[in-house]
């Protein structure tokens, strides 16, 4: 959870790599891993019960192999 912070850049590097090892399919690293910030927006309920809340995300970071 907290890796997804600028303030832990430094660490971004070495979770992709983990996120990549411990992710093997066939024995078969990824070669990509990115990291992702996903977030919604929740909106109050109107007064019929609609609700309209954006959903966002923004990649972060890349690692590749």
């Amino acid at each position: 959870e907290r890796v997804r912070l600028d303030d832990y850049e430094r660490y971004w590097d070495s979770s992709a790599a983990w996120i990549a090892d411990h992710n093997r399919l066939d024995g078969r690293r990824p070669h990509t891993v990115r990291l992702v910030r996903r977030w919604t927006v929740l909106a109050p309920l109107t007064a019929d019960g609609v609700v309209e809340n954006s959903e966002n995300q923004f990649e972060f970071y890349e690692w590749t192999r």
